[in-house]
């Protein structure tokens, strides 16, 4: 593991932030404000406001770590992000190598995605950062790296602000500091401040809060027009979010409607925690955020994709996606019944396994059309010979094409393999081609056939001066059987003369049915003696026959 640089002035730096005399102070609602804030807006589970001191990042305000204050300097990626002017941002930590081997990446809290706004003083001084972490690799949007900066900056401004109001009374500063950072927040992220005061009941909104509730700026609600603001449905569920938090001490996070003053139905999302003062509930603080837009998308993006869902459910065709390096995300109702397998027992796996495909004649594996799609970046078809063989070593014949799976951005998410069965159109097709080249009666090849294979060996002698044979049969007095006895004991002896005929040529020599009583023979790479020989024994094998009727 890479172990940070210092900054630019270290000393300095400390200094700087030891005369803000923050370090180890009790959480204070401006800066747990900011951190709820920026954890809304960037949709992240882990939002920080941290200090780098000489040998540790200390936590100022913490949304997601509840029992952790600190960790060491040299694990932190804040200790880079100070390094910046803009905003630092990984990705993925498992695959950056600054990171993937640090024990907050491969153990708890399982970091995989950090974004960092330095925290610069006036002086220039990068103190620390206001960071948000995720889970799982991403990236933040365009508006949502923007907000981040913003909220720094906020977050900068409240510790310089804080340290100008060190002289003045507690009760002073707190109230400076509460309305400065809930009109901040709603200026720089459309995020709202709110403040409950359990005791007297008083409510502090902020500018954005009333905005949103469509009431004038500066508007104080008492706490039943407050509670009046919410919907009949949302009313319980804000009284039981409030109660298990004064209870137990967990904030809450809801998704609730609200009227506004207009009539209006807007969505909003607030989120807040209770501060305690001796094991007493004392005050409700938090953040309201409008999100009836993103409600909105969120409903219509459901409706899409649940109609895709049912859409995909019920075509015929059958359909497997898989990522990038091709292993499987999904397959439809119809892809499991030709596979053999679930999409439950087939998700992660890699398509091979699962989509087993073969050439219909050699039996040798086909190419996987998935990593040709990726590879290649177009769209992949079969080859027009593959079979599918099921879990259960049932066959299809199919045919397919593989596409790529694009986000907005052009970027490949993966690949969508969409294949029919065509069992059953290659046996009529079949059947179609060897009836047009075969005798119905027989089973011989016919006269077009036969023309077809004679043209095939006259070729090859032209080229390369090899020998063959050709031999014509007619059946004597065969009009007398038909007169006599019927079609279709005439029918009956020209199966058993095929029949006698075939046993006696070899299997790579053309036998053929060239109309009513006559037959042809071709024999490939064979001499005139050996042709008068094969000869021979087919009036000898005649001489012996007898047809009884």
């Amino acid at each position: 593991m890479q172990a940070p640089p210092d900054r630019v002035e270290e000393a300095a730096t400390l200094s700087a932030l030891l005369a803000l005399d923050i370090l180890d102070t009790e959480p204070e609602i401006e800066f747990d404000a900011l951190v709820r804030a920026a954890s809304i807006i960037c949709d992240a589970p882990i939002s920080l406001i941290t200090l780098i001191d000489a040998d540790r990042q200390w936590f100022k305000a913490n949304v997601g770590l509840p029992s952790v204050s600190e960790t060491p300097r040299n694990l932190s990626f804040c200790a880079y992000a100070v390094l910046e002017d803009g905003l630092f941002e990984v990705n993925d930590a498992s695959s950056d190598a600054r990171f993937q081997d640090n024990p907050l990446v491969t153990g708890e809290p399982d970091i995989k995605f950090y974004a960092g706004a330095p925290l610069t003083l006036r002086g220039g001084r990068r103190i620390g950062t206001l960071c948000v972490f995720d889970r799982k690799p991403r990236k933040l949007t365009t508006r949502q790296r923007e907000s981040l900066l913003l909220l720094s900056k906020a977050a900068t401004q409240a510790l310089e602000g804080r340290a100008a109001l060190q002289k003045q009374t507690e009760t002073s500063r707190l109230n400076a500091r509460a309305a400065f950072v809930l009109t901040r927040t709603g200026e720089l992220a459309g995020v709202g401040g709110w403040e409950v005061d359990l005791s007297s009941g008083k409510i502090l909104w902020s500018e954005e809060v009333c905005r949103i509730h469509g009431c004038p700026m500066g508007h104080s609600p008492s706490l039943d027009e407050a509670l009046g603001f919410y919907t009949v449905e949302s009313r319980p569920r804000v009284q039981k979010a409030v109660e298990l938090a004064m209870a137990g001490g967990a904030g809450f996070d809801l998704e609730i409607q609200i009227p506004r003053t207009d009539g209006q139905l807007r969505w909003i999302r607030t989120v807040g925690s209770v501060d305690f003062v001796a094991d007493s509930p004392v005050r409700l603080v938090g953040a309201m955020q409008d999100v009836t837009e993103r409600h909105r998308l969120s409903v219509e993006l459901a409706e899409q994709h649940e109609l895709l869902r049912v859409t995909l459910q019920s075509i015929g065709d059958a359909v497997i996606t898989t990522d990038t390096e091709g292993n499987i995300t999904w397959l439809n109702p119809v892809a499991e019944r030709m596979t053999g397998w679930l999409a439950s027992e087939a998700m992660g796996r890699p398509l091979d396994q699962v989509f087993h495909i073969v050439d219909n004649t050699t039996k040798t594996p086909a190419e996987n059309p998935i990593l040709a799609c990726i590879k290649h970046d177009k769209v992949m078809g079969l080859a027009a010979n593959t079979l599918l063989i099921s879990r259960n070593g049932e066959e299809f014949g199919v045919q397919d094409s593989a596409s790529p799976i694009r986000n907005d951005q052009g970027e490949m998410l993966g690949a969508v393999l969409v294949f029919h069965d065509v069992t059953e159109q290659r046996r009529i097709t079949g059947e179609m081609s060897y009836r047009a080249r075969h005798d119905a009666l027989t089973g011989l090849v016919n006269r077009l056939e036969f023309e077809t294979q004679l043209d095939r060996l006259l070729a090859k002698s032209r080229q390369n001066g090899s020998v063959h044979a050709l031999m014509y049969i007619d059946l004597d007095q065969f009009k007398l059987v038909n007169d006599a006895c019927g079609h279709a004991a005439g029918d009956l002896l020209l199966q058993n003369v095929s029949r006698l005929l075939e046993d006696v040529i070899r299997g790579r020599d053309t036998l053929g049915r060239l109309g009513g009583d006559e037959f042809a023979v071709l024999l490939e790479r064979c001499t005139t003696e050996q042709a008068q020989r094969v000869a021979q024994q087919i009036c000898d094998r005649m001489d012996e026959f007898r047809f009884v009727h």
